[in-house]
This record gives structure tokens, sequence and C-alpha cells, in this order.
């Protein structure tokens, strides 16, 4: 019995073995399934998420639309004035005044009324994620640095109630812009008032004027180059405009594109005298109200590294025009030469810009400056010398660093003048002459704000045959004192 026993005993623990077995295999048969369909479902996500990957890093760049270009617009070797059909309608024959009047001639008469341009959105998200990535401000506009206005201003002359005057025309700037980011619907005025706020920074990013440039430089840039009646000064302002914020926000190609349109009318118009005309006409007349822009257009192009053909050479042009021909007896001419009034200021900022500081032209045409035009600075003269006045207080300040006395009375003067006089509204208003009406006033405001900007708007200013014919653009820190050896190298 007993050995029955234990034989039923052990069938039975051989049972429960058997059953053990059957109840363990079919689970681990059944995960061992699972697991190797989980591997290979992994590796096949694997697999599409690393194709998705290649497939968006090769699809998807985040790069500005580009600028459209302009319908006909000639290359390289432009040789056309702006009033042929190439750039549009073809503008009205006007006949030039003959008159040497020293009297600058900046009103911007109206065009021929045209249908806006499509616009492209340069500013998109995508752009935006590049400015993010641009850390300060290019030098040579290293000093326009919100965020360093508090120091410069003290050291270069300014006040608090210079930059309050500042804040209070940007601001009107900003309520008088229309809703397609132009002002006035004007090439010219639009440059202006971007100039103005470019000046202290300003680029079209965050901030309280951000919007403000962003739609002007959209608006400006779509147009360029500007045809039409008195396209030298539009073409000239315009491209001004945007050449400088070509060169604050050089990774910027519709700027830049822009820019070079712009400046190749402005090379190919160039009179063989170095000088310009109202609509880059090629004859013996030159204007230097004209020609100004277009001078300080080349030096902003040249300071963007623009790439048009001959911007060397025209600059090289233009210094031999204002020392040869537009000077004479410490004095520049409208039209003739060392005829004087507002354009001694202008020849002198143009020659400074290609000659620097040191010349004798700019020497002797500083002394006028300060001898003929300081005791006359007062808001009752403003509507024959405001214009003048622009150029003035750059060329005096350009030259501190050799006649510091001539600067701080020139300063104690200009600064309190234009100060005193701003309308509560933030504008200054002009009675007479070009600066009536909306557009005028616009006009006054803009040269008025500039001038109490050039405590830290200033360009570099160098004599050109020391550079040659690629400006190498500097990426200094923003370092005061490496900006100021920059900014002074002659």
């Amino acid at each position: 019995m007993a050995g029955e026993k234990d034989q039923a005993t052990g069938i039975m623990a051989d049972y429960r073995q058997q059953k053990l077995k059957e109840h363990l295999v079919g689970p681990a048969v059944s995960a061992t399934l699972h697991g190797i369909t989980l591997i290979l479902l992994l590796l096949l996500t694997a697999a599409m998420v690393k194709e998705q990957i290649e497939v968006q890093g090769t699809e998807v760049t985040f790069l500005p639309p580009v600028h459209q270009p302009v319908p006909g617009l000639p290359k390289q070797e432009v040789t056309v004035k702006c009033d042929i059909p190439t750039f549009g309608p073809p503008a009205l024959k006007v006949d030039p005044p003959e008159s040497s009047t020293d009297d600058p001639d900046p009103a911007m008469a109206e065009d021929i009324v045209e249908p806006e341009p499509d616009l492209v959105d340069p500013f998109d998200s995508s752009y935006a994620i590049n400015l993010k990535i641009t850390s300060g401000v290019p030098a040579p506009y290293g000093l326009r640095n919100p965020s360093r206005i508090a120091e410069v201003l003290p050291a270069n002359g300014g006040t608090p109630a210079t930059e309050n005057a500042v804040l209070r025309a940007l601001r009107w700037l900003q309520r008088v812009q229309l809703d397609n980011g132009s002002w006035a619907s004007n090439e010219a005025y639009t440059g202006l008032a971007l100039l103005s706020f470019m000046a202290r920074g300003e680029t079209g990013g965050a901030g309280e004027f951000g919007d403000t440039v962003r739609t002007g430089l959209q608006w400006l840039a779509a147009r360029l180059p500007v045809a039409g009646e008195q396209c030298g000064y539009k073409n000239g302002i315009a491209t001004y405009a945007v050449a400088e914020a070509s060169g604050l926000m050089p990774h910027a190609p519709h700027l830049r594109e822009a820019m070079e349109a712009g400046l190749q009318v402005i090379v190919a118009g160039q009179q063989a005298s170095g000088g310009y005309n109202y609509r880059y006409e090629d004859n013996e007349r030159w204007d230097l109200s004209v020609s100004s822009w277009q001078f300080q257009a080349l030096k902003a192009g040249y300071l963007a590294n623009s790439d048009v053909a001959g911007l060397y050479d025209a600059m090289v042009r233009s210094r031999k025009f204002l020392t040869n021909l537009a000077y004479a007896d410490g004095q520049f001419g409208y039209s003739s030469p060392g005829s004087g009034g507002n354009m001694t200021g202008a020849g002198v900022v143009s020659l400074q810009l290609t000659d620097g500081n040191l010349s004798p032209q700019v020497r002797a045409a500083v002394a006028t400056i300060a001898r003929e035009r300081l005791p006359t600075y007062s808001w009752e003269n403003a509507a024959g010398s405001l214009y003048g006045w622009y150029y003035d207080t750059q060329a005096i300040f350009n030259t501190r660093k050799h006649d510091a006395a001539t600067w701080v009375q020139w300063n104690a003067q200009f600064r309190n003048v234009l100060v005193e006089n701003q309308h509560n509204d933030g504008y200054w208003h002009v009675a007479g002459g070009h600066f009536e009406g909306d557009g005028g006033r616009i006009f006054a405001t803009t040269l008025c704000c500039m001038q109490l900007e050039v405590y830290y708007r200033y360009l570099n200013t160098f004599d050109l045959r020391k550079q040659g014919p690629r400006h190498e653009l500097v990426t200094l820190a923003d370092d005061n004192d490496a900006i100021e050896g920059l900014i002074n190298r002659n």
C-alpha cells in the first residue's frame, strides 16, 4: 500500500509539474512574440522619425523672403536716367532752374500717381528668428545703441532735455505714419523719417518703435529705385536710408537688394565731373543739394559692403568734385563754386565722409560756418537756414577732436534753440519755404531731430584713399574707445 501511495504521489507531482510547464509556456511564448513585435515597431518608428528629420533638414530653412525685383531693373551696367521708362512711367520733362541761388530745393514734388506695388512682408516670423540671433549694433554704428545713449550723451554734449526732445519727435513721427508704412506717401520724407529712427538704433525689432520702422522699411525698400519728378532727391534719400538699414542689419537680404537697386542708379547717374543734377541728367549743371544725398547714400552703401560695380570710383569722383569744383574761398556752392550759404555745411559733411576732417577745404569751410552761420542760428531764421543747419551741426561735431572750442559754442547754441522751439506735440513748425503743409512739417521735424541725435548718430569719417575699393565691415565689440578710434582714423 505504501508503495502504491508513493507511486500515486509521484504521478500527481509529475502531473502538476507538467501542468505548470503548460501554463508557463503560453505566457512565455506570448511575451516573446509581443517583445519581438514591440522591437520591430520601435525600429520602424525610429526609421520614420529619421526620415522625417532628414526631410525637414533639407527642405525647411528660415530665410527672409527675397525682395521683389523691380520690373525692368537694369543690372550693374545700368546707364539710364530716372526719367526713362525703364523704371516705370516717364517723368514729366521739366527744365531745371538755372538760378544759382543758395536756397536749396529739397521740396519733394509729388510724382505722377502710380499704383502701390505688391509688397512682400520681409519681417515674417522666420525673419524674426534671424533677428534674435544677431547681437549688437555693427560698427561703425556701434554708438547707436539705446541702452548706451545715457552713457554717450553727456560725453558728447547732449543733455536729458535734448534726448527728451528726440523721443517726443519720434513719437510724433510714429503718430503721423500712414497705414501703408510711409510718411506722406513720399519716398524722401519716408527716408528722412526712417533715418531719424535708425539714428537712435531703432531697426524694426522689438520695442516702442519696432513696428514703425519695420513697416516703413517694407514700404520704402519695395519702391527702390525711385523714378519720376525730383527723383534725384527721392532716390538719393531713400537709398541712403535703406543702405543704412542694410548696414545695421547685414543679415537682411531684401534690404541689400533694394539698396543695390538704388545705388546702381546713383552710380550710373553721376556726371563726369562727379556731381549730380535733379534727375541724374548728364549735362554741365550740377546741384550740390541733390548731390549731397547721393554722396551720403554712396558712403552708407560702402559701409554696408555694397557689391555695385563702380561704387568706389563714384566716391573718388565725388571727392574730386567737392574739392575741385564745388569749393572756393572757404565755402561750397549750390550750383556754382563757393557761393556759400546753406551749402557750405553740405559740402563739408560730404567731403568729410570721403576725405576726413583734416583737408584744407574742410578746415576752411568749418571756420566759415563758425564765423557766418553760428551768429544767425536763431529760430527766426529757420525757414531759410534749417536745411543747412542739418549739415552744419554734423560738420562741426565731426571736427570736435581738432577744434573743441567751436563745437562747444555751436552745441550750446543749436541745442537750446531746437529744444525751446519744439511744439508740445513733438514736431517743429517752420513758416514758409519748403516747410509748409504736412510734408513740410515732417521735413522740418526730421532735420531737427537728426541734429539732436548727432551725439550718437555720426558716421565714421576717413580718407578714402587709405581705405581702398572695398571697406571691410568692422565687427568690433560695442566698445566706445574702439569705435572712437575707428570713427576718427584719418
